[in-house]
């Protein structure tokens, strides 16, 4: 990963992997493949309070996913971070600061010098 100020820009392999995991396990249980969160854990052999924690990742707010996804997160945006509890309204993950996720709302970095 390079540094740009105090952006990363390339995405985290593992905060990216575990989001796509999430938003996999929410699929699954959206298109109702298994009645419960306990069926889907054990169908995907994982705990089912290990799945608990990931699926609350798909409560963060679409702009997080995107500035992490697109590796724009700071620095202290990392997977122990987003595993901490957070607020599930959106305007509150903007302003929650432990962990970190207000941060990963900032701006991109321009590429142009002004």
């Amino acid at each position: 990963m390079v540094r740009v100020g105090a952006f990363l820009t390339r995405a985290d392999p593992a905060l990216a992997k575990v989001l796509a995991r999430a938003f996999r396990y929410q699929r699954l249980l959206d298109e109702e493949r298994d009645a419960s969160i306990s069926e889907t854990a054990a169908a995907e052999k994982i705990e089912r309070g290990c799945l608990g924690s990931l699926l609350r990742l798909t409560l963060l707010a679409q702009k997080i996913v995107q500035c992490i996804l697109d590796g724009r997160q700071l620095e202290g945006v990392t997977l122990p971070a987003v595993m901490k509890p957070f607020p599930v309204e959106w305007s509150g993950q903007c302003l929650h600061t432990s962990g970190s996720l207000t941060a990963s709302l900032a701006p991109a970095p321009s590429a142009r010098a002004d």
